[in-house]
């Protein structure tokens, strides 16, 4: 037998009792769907964020750099003082102008001091060495002149000698004293040469012309220091940084100022090894500032491997063996200057 149920009055009309309507409240279901909704999206949010962070290096060919202009440092040439700083930060400066003046009393009391040294050596003798180059030739001269009047009296004697006139043992005695006086002649223009090399070997290698030497090498040498003490720029140049201050004391070959090494700022991208193709000349690449301004940019110069990172770049735990730095020019002026302003690139797959 089959048992029917019928629909009762409270299924038809729920809201209403014995005739009378009874005011229920809304559901409250949808509500909790949404808050599940919510919670949901707040736990998926942070997984995205994290997996777009571990995935976008392998999607997209990502490179850290820096804006610069591949700035130049000035060092101190000497321990001094710094006299005056003629220049500011960012400020621009013409080819010539000087940038720092130092002050080494220790390099000018030295350079005092060899001045005096050397004006206290002898001079140079070589006016000594003319007279006595000049007393040798006139003794060859004299030995020339003798060399001479002993051929005439042989000739003389050798005619007397023919007549009968002359006896043997006195012509042998003329004939030795034209031998004589041809070796002594001789022995005259060799001894000449001999004194005159010397002299010129004691002029070119002797103690004090070498003692004079070294002391115009030594004088020469602080000379040129002391005329670096002025710190000049040669080219038209914009100042990054000054390092030191008036009345300061510097140690040699400590940084003083940096200037731009370049007229027009650059990027410097240092990209992972394993994506050297896309650093060759001519490829591009969106630059991304801090503040999300993008650019393009051009590689302009061919990649170098590198294991210097900029300061900036690099992180207390980064451990890099090796990154190309690629140097890219902006297709377009940037409106930024700031020096070593970190950027992120990207470069393109397809050029």
């Amino acid at each position: 037998m089959k048992v029917k149920f019928s629909v009762s009055d409270k299924e038809k009309n729920p809201d209403v009792d014995k005739g009378v309507k009874v005011g229920y409240g809304s559901s409250k279901r949808s509500g909790y769907r949404w808050r599940w909704y919510l919670l949901l999206l707040l736990f998926l949010i942070p997984l995205v964020a994290i997996g777009w962070v571990i995935a976008k290096p392998f999607i997209f060919i990502i490179a850290e750099g820096v804006i610069t202009t591949d700035p130049v440092e000035l060092r101190s040439p000497v321990a001094g003082q710094v006299k005056a700083v003629n220049v500011e930060r960012g400020q621009e400066i013409a080819s010539g102008t000087s940038l720092i003046e130092l002050d080494a009393s220790e390099l000018a009391v030295e350079i005092d001091k060899l001045k005096e040294v050397l004006a206290s050596l002898p001079e140079n003798s070589r006016e000594q060495d003319k007279e006595i180059v000049q007393q040798l030739e006139r003794q060859v001269e004299v030995a020339k002149e003798g060399v001479a009047e002993q051929q005439e009296f042989l000739e003389t004697y050798q005619k007397y000698k023919s007549s009968g006139v002359i006896p043997t043992h006195e012509m042998a005695v003329i004939l030795r004293a034209v031998t004589d006086s041809k070796v002594s002649y001789e022995a005259a223009k060799a001894n000449s040469f001999q004194v005159e090399q010397q002299l010129n070997e004691n002029a070119l290698a002797g103690m004090l012309t070498q003692r004079r030497q070294e002391l115009e090498r030594q004088l020469a040498k602080l000379q040129a220091q002391y005329d670096e003490l002025r710190i000049d720029v040669l080219k038209d140049r914009r100042v990054i940084d000054v390092l030191v201050k008036a009345g300061e004391y510097v140690q040699e070959s400590q940084p003083l100022a940096l200037v731009s090494g370049s007229e027009t700022p650059v990027i410097f991208a240092y990209l992972e090894p394993r994506y050297f193709e896309y650093a060759a000349v001519g490829n591009k690449a969106t630059a991304t500032l801090p503040n999300g301004e993008k650019i393009r940019a051009v590689v302009s110069e061919p990649a170098q491997l590198t294991q210097n990172l900029p300061p900036m770049l690099v992180g207390p735990f980064d451990n890099k063996t090796g990154v190309l730095k690629v140097t890219l020019e902006p297709s377009e002026p940037l409106k930024t200057s700031i020096e070593g302003l970190p950027v992120e690139l990207s470069f393109d797959y397809w050029n």
